[in-house]
């Protein structure tokens, strides 16, 4: 490994991509890290305010469902890799506007692919997710990489759509490319309409707690620092072609955790609010990840305890950044950095 590379982050505005560009500018300082976002309502460029002075930090505003925009991208600052997390996950709105999933998830990962073959890039890490396995409901049981793809929804349709693309890339055209599926990620920085931090906020603002269905589905939660240590193994270290599940391998009930963040936060149970299910809301089947653990040496350090605890602090201090979101503030600082 050479030193003085360029990592195109897709989606580096979201959760999980603010969280990894700070990663990778800490722990490969000779780096540079262009983060290529659109700047939906999921991204918000105040999580990586702290970068903007740093060198070695470059935003590129653009659309992966653009072909103009990824060809920008890859002319203008030939990447050595990609990390690719730019997609579209909304549960309520796969249900009703499959679309926008198909044009995000399948033709901008396309545009990808067509991109690093032409210029030639180095490795490519697609960021799948364990539900296009399918669901405890249609009888899928615990899972493995070789374990048939069966989502259930427009999203996870679109997700597997995009890895067979991602499979024929790698055989047609002999790209290094690794697939990662990761289950439920959670940490500072994520959006309040997702569980955790919903339970959190709602919590911290003397609201009620929602549990929606009766909060028998199970979950399998990875702390966000975990889990960018997983991405940084594949990129570094990850055998051309091979697909690795992510999973923490501790699974709760949806309800189970809810109170486990209650009595961390000292709050009554009394505030449970049980509501309708939603569409799309699905059990999950286990994920082993038994095959990237062994290949990469790689376990998670932050117990679910840990992690939560490390979660209600960041997000206990950090009420400004919530606010900003809850007001929708963001969006207009976002207009703002684009102009």
């Amino acid at each position: 490994m050479t030193n003085n590379k360029r990592v195109l982050v897709t989606g580096g505005a979201g959760f999980v991509g603010s969280n990894l560009v700070r990663y990778l500018l800490k722990k490969y300082p000779h780096y540079q890290i262009v983060n290529f976002d659109k700047l939906t309502e999921s991204g918000s460029l105040s999580r990586l305010s702290a970068e903007n002075n740093n060198p070695n930090y470059l935003f590129v505003n653009g659309d992966i469902s653009s072909e103009r925009d990824v060809q920008y991208v890859f002319e203008e600052y030939k990447p050595d890799y990609i990390i690719h997390l730019a997609s579209q996950s909304y549960i309520d709105r796969n249900i009703h506007q499959p679309g926008i999933f198909i044009q995000t998830n399948v033709i901008g990962t396309q545009n990808i692919l067509l991109n690093a073959r032409t210029t030639k890039t180095g490795k490519i890490v697609q960021v799948s997710t364990s539900k296009v396995y399918g669901s405890t409901r249609f009888g899928t049981g615990k899972v493995n990489e070789n374990t048939p793809m069966r989502p259930c929804d427009p999203y996870s349709a679109s997700k597997a759509a995009a890895d067979l693309f991602v499979q024929a890339a790698y055989r047609a055209h002999n790209l290094d490319i690794n697939i990662i599926r990761p289950t439920n990620i959670y940490g500072p920085f994520q959006f309040p309409e997702k569980l955790i931090p919903t339970v959190i906020g709602n919590i911290l603002n003397e609201k009620d707690v929602p549990v929606f269905g009766d909060g028998q589905n199970l979950r399998d939660w990875i702390y966000i620092d975990d889990y960018c240590n997983a991405i940084d193994l594949v990129l570094h270290k990850g055998t051309p072609g091979e697909i690795y599940n992510i999973s923490s391998g501790d699974e709760r009930k949806n309800i189970d955790l809810i109170r486990m963040i209650m009595k961390m936060m000292t709050a009554e149970e009394t505030r449970l609010e049980f509501l309708k299910d939603r569409l799309g809301d699905e059990s999950y089947p286990c994920i082993n990840s038994d095959h990237f653990r062994a290949e990469l040496d790689w376990k998670p350090k932050f117990s679910l305890e840990k992690g939560l605890a490390k979660t209600i602090d960041w997000y206990k201090t950090h009420t400004d950044w919530t606010d900003e979101i809850y007001s929708g503030d963001y969006q207009k600082q976002n207009q703002e950095l684009q102009e």
